[in-house]
């Protein structure tokens, strides 16, 4: 049987960095209106700025939904596989033979992004980053104070959010394999 860990809330920090986006998108829409209901569309200029307006809340908009779509939805451990499943995106499945060690990392919030993360602060902290004390590592969290690392063997740290930290990485721990001598 499965054992199920929700993920922890986002933090103020990613709350207020979600709605200001969201609401930056918004805003962008009040010009077309405004527009709109003052007759200026039958001016050329006035249609391109309103449709510019538009496009350009679309894509702010576009980018908070693929954010949605990739953000955590439950942790699941199963006999052989750690399973991070998300709103819409693919699950993560990490097999538990890959696990080398699970510890709660409060010192990881020095986390910066790399160049080819998913973002940060929208919805979570998704993609690569790179900390001065842990490396390059993949981060599938919404909360810097109850961060868990995964060290998993040919791959970067993993880092997630649990709900309860301290359950999670005890959890972890009593289903993954004690390390032969061929593993590290």
């Amino acid at each position: 049987m499965p054992q199920i860990y929700e993920p922890a809330p986002l933090d103020a920090a990613t709350q207020q960095t979600t709605q200001q986006v969201v609401y930056m998108g918004s805003i962008l829409t009040l010009p077309s209106l405004f527009l709109a209901l003052s007759g200026l569309l039958r001016y050329e200029i006035a249609y391109y700025i309103a449709l510019g307006c538009c496009l350009m809340a679309a894509v702010i908009l576009g980018y908070v939904g693929w954010r949605w779509a990739g953000q955590v939805r439950l942790i699941e451990l199963t006999d052989t596989h750690l399973i991070v499943r998300r709103r819409i995106w693919r699950a993560l499945s990490v097999p538990l033979a890959h696990i080398n060690a699970v510890a709660v990392t409060p010192n990881a919030i020095d986390i910066v992004a790399s160049r080819w993360r998913t973002g940060a602060g929208v919805f979570g902290y998704v993609g690569t980053f790179t900390s001065p004390r842990y490396g390059r590592m993949y981060g599938l969290a919404s909360d810097r104070e109850r961060l868990v690392a995964i060290s998993r063997s040919a791959a970067l740290l993993l880092m997630l959010s649990p709900a309860d930290p301290l359950q999670f990485v005890d959890g972890v721990r009593a289903v993954v394999p004690p390390p032969t001598p061929d593993r590290k």
